[in-house]
């Protein structure tokens, strides 16, 4: 059995106010050639709300992807996974880490959620500032939950709420070449993950040598 998939997307972006506002929304339609068990279509939902001033930047991002109604799996997203989801966000738990390259690292809100058929709602927030003398903060948070604990396309989870994490990096640049930084995340896990999940976190310090 061979399957189809065909992709159709849209964006759309204005400014008001000094605020940039923007959203897209990707469509995908799979389809089989012997049966229909591999049909089905599902959509990914995106919003931005950005703003700039002087040496800093704000972001607000709001990310909808509905749960898989189907009972064979073919309407979820998981034939999108990249390695590289929710990668400007500054999260390392629930968003990808940007910095690890050799392949995914986080992401759990769509790897545990989106991709598995459950489905996901998040909101981000996330930030840059310079700060004097070459120095410069990153900083991120979200929330995100599955859109339904209990699709028909998957076993029902033990609740809906995947968790918040949040996230800071503070670094400083040298000669334009070389960036030393601390970063650390905290993930606080949600229900989904059972009756009382053990958080998590992670903290790195990094020399990047651009060339």
């Amino acid at each position: 059995m061979a399957t189809n998939n065909n992709y159709f997307g849209a964006y759309a972006d204005f400014t008001f106010n000094k605020m940039a506002y923007s959203g897209s929304v990707l469509y995908k339609k799979s389809s089989g050639r012997d049966s229909d068990a591999t049909d089905g279509d599902t959509y990914m939902l995106n919003l931005y709300a950005q703003r700039h001033w002087g040496n800093a930047s704000l972001k607000i991002h709001g990310i909808y992807i509905p749960a898989d109604d189907s009972s064979n799996g073919a309407d979820r997203f998981a034939a999108n996974k990249s390695g590289w989801e929710l990668n400007s966000s500054n999260l390392q738990i629930f968003g990808t880490d940007y910095y690890y390259n050799n392949g995914s690292q986080g992401a759990k809100s769509v790897y545990d959620a989106a991709y598995q058929g459950y489905g996901l709602m998040g909101l981000i927030v996330s930030g840059d500032q310079e700060l004097s003398n070459d120095y410069y903060l990153k900083y991120g948070t979200g929330y995100f939950r599955a859109a339904d604990d209990a699709p028909d396309s998957a076993a029902q989870a033990n609740g809906s709420t995947l968790g918040t994490e949040v996230a800071a990096q503070l670094g400083k640049k040298f000669a334009g070449v070389y960036d030393i930084s601390l970063r650390g995340s905290y993930g606080f896990m949600g229900d989904f993950y059972g009756d009382d999940p053990e958080d998590t976190y992670k903290v790195v310090a990094m020399v990047n040598i651009s060339y």
